[in-house]
């Protein structure tokens, strides 16, 4: 019976050891935490100036004939960023709370404010808050006897993530094409739209995607060069993937029409004065786009070449000069023109890794065995001098979306950075906005959030609009956003649960398992509560 009872108390111990160890390493169930200020122990850690905390009320006061004066708290360190939300307290009234968030543990940077006690609305890791007793007389006495401050932990997010596999290469038809993707993440909502690939110019808008899952869609712009974008965003973040591919109808003529063709190249005729002065032999190319790539970057770029002239031409293939080579690769071999017939020559442009920032001129020839054609086009060259990378973007409270975002310097100097996010609705109107500046240091990378307020009445399809600018580079994003509901956790921050709280939460613990071994027992064994007194 003796051992018996020893395994019960040994199991009992052992769960009380078990939470208290959870508790002091922080690692209580979903990471909540409850911490107050209530006593003399917890306020002793803060400074006072002009106050001392009354043994006999229990409370901080003014100190002997003093009318003004303050208590600042100890430094809270909620062991990762947080939301800081609200502060309740007992006391006076007239007591004038400040507040400030830091981004260091000594909190060095501390800049106090007055806030909405209600809704703080800041987020860090490490929060102070400093008590004002200004009294009005004599006969005014202020008092605090405690402080409790609540925040909404930020619940890292299982990255949302999508591939596209297709469509890619050349499509002899517009209908019927195969979108291809795998999603991973929760509660998702997918888009996709389809862009010129030469000018980015929007072809088919974001439209849903139903479950997610891959679909056959028609696309009625015909020939051309087209890069489609697949967008996936939920409650675990957002992503996109993008494949590029190209439309190359077959020819309208008839076979007919296709073997005269041929014997009309392949077996010369002898005409008359008259018919051979009315002959044209001529293509017109079109124009090809300035465009920008960075060093290893790489870029498909398309040429239409259209017979113009009154006879048809052969043999007709692009070409570069050899000083080209190691840039420029032509995806096809020589093709036919029948007199109206054009053709959409891809060319793909590859800039090598060392290239230095600057302007490149190229001339791109189509040349016919009968007659050519040539095109001149410009490539500038810039290499990335800062990285830029929204990671996250969500709503955490109905008031506001949170937006994660990553920079990394890339020239070796320090970098001044501007940033402006805009929440841009379905006809691209802006509907809420945030701007901030950040420095940067020479090759570092450093991850950033901030809070964007918003309307809280706003629900739906959005998107997500970011522009950066730094003294010597700007880039761009754009990417659809969903506003839900907020997402997040809830913890309530202070100055320890106190000694007769942790006594009171331990004897409840051990007497739960303590009653729940024993009743097991008596179950087995079919004994009652008498036969073990």
């Amino acid at each position: 019976m003796k051992k018996e009872v020893g395994l019960y108390l040994f199991i009992g111990l052992l769960a009380v050891g078990v939470f208290l160890a959870a508790y002091y390493l922080n690692l209580g169930i979903t990471g909540f935490s409850v911490f107050e200020q209530n006593n003399e122990a917890t306020f002793n850690e803060g400074v006072y100036e002009n106050v001392v905390y009354d043994q006999n009320l229990s409370v901080i006061v003014l100190g002997s004939n003093q009318t003004t004066g303050s208590y600042t708290s100890k430094i809270f360190d909620a062991s990762g960023e947080v939301s800081w939300d609200n502060i309740t307290f007992e006391g006076s009234d007239a007591l004038d709370f400040e507040v400030t968030t830091c981004s260091d543990a000594n909190c060095s940077d501390a800049n106090f404010s007055n806030v909405d006690l209600a809704d703080i609305n800041m987020t860090s890791q490490y929060f102070q808050y400093r008590v004002n007793f200004n009294s009005a007389g004599a006969n005014e006495t202020l008092s605090l006897t405690s402080v409790s401050i609540e925040s909404s932990s930020i619940v890292a997010p299982v990255q949302t993530s999508v591939v596209v596999t297709g469509p890619s290469g050349s499509k002899s038809s517009s209908t019927g094409i195969l979108l291809n993707f795998s999603v991973a993440g929760e509660g998702l909502t997918c888009l996709y739209s389809i862009h010129d690939s030469s000018d980015n110019a929007v072809i088919q808008d974001n439209t849903s995607i139903s479950g997610c899952s891959s679909l056959t869609f028609d696309l009625g712009a015909g020939e051309g060069d087209y890069i489609i974008n697949v967008y996936a965003s939920g409650s675990s973040g957002s992503a996109s993937d993008s494949s590029e591919f190209s439309i190359d109808l077959p020819s309208s003529s008839t076979e007919e029409e296709e073997e005269e063709f041929e014997s009309t190249v392949q077996v010369p005729v002898t005409a008359s004065a008259s018919a051979e002065s009315a002959k044209v032999t001529q293509i017109t190319a079109s124009d090809i786009s300035e465009f920008k790539l960075t060093p290893g970057g790489a870029r498909q770029v398309r040429l239409i070449v259209k017979n113009t002239g009154t006879e048809p031409v052969s043999a007709c293939a692009l070409k570069f000069g050899a000083d080209s080579a190691s840039w420029i690769s032509v995806l096809e071999e020589s093709i036919n023109l029948n007199t109206g017939d054009s053709h959409e020559f891809i060319f793909v442009v590859n800039v090598p890794e060392d290239t230095e920032d600057g302007s490149h001129s190229f001339s791109a020839s189509t040349e016919c065995s009968e007659t050519s054609a040539a095109k001149e086009f410009t490539l500038n060259v810039e290499r990335k001098k800062l990285e830029f990378d929204v990671i996250d973007a969500q709503r955490t409270r109905t008031d506001r979306v949170r937006v994660v975002y990553s920079l990394e310097e890339l020239t070796g100097e320090d970098q001044n950075v501007s940033v402006h996010f805009s929440i841009l609705d379905s006809g691209n109107k802006e509907v809420a906005n945030f701007s901030e500046n950040k420095t940067i240091d020479a090759n570092s990378t450093d991850e950033f959030n901030i809070n964007i307020p918003v309307n809280e009445s706003l629900e739906g399809n959005f998107s997500l609009s970011a522009t950066v600018n730094s003294e010597v580079y700007e880039t761009s994003v754009l990417e659809p956003i969903i506003l839900g509901a907020p997402v997040g956790g809830f913890a309530v921050f202070g100055e320890g649960l106190g000694t007769g709280s942790i006594l009171v939460l331990v004897i409840v613990v051990f007497a739960l398992a303590v009653a729940f071994f024993v009743a097991r027992r008596m179950r087995k064994s079919g004994k009652t509560l008498k036969d073990f007194v």
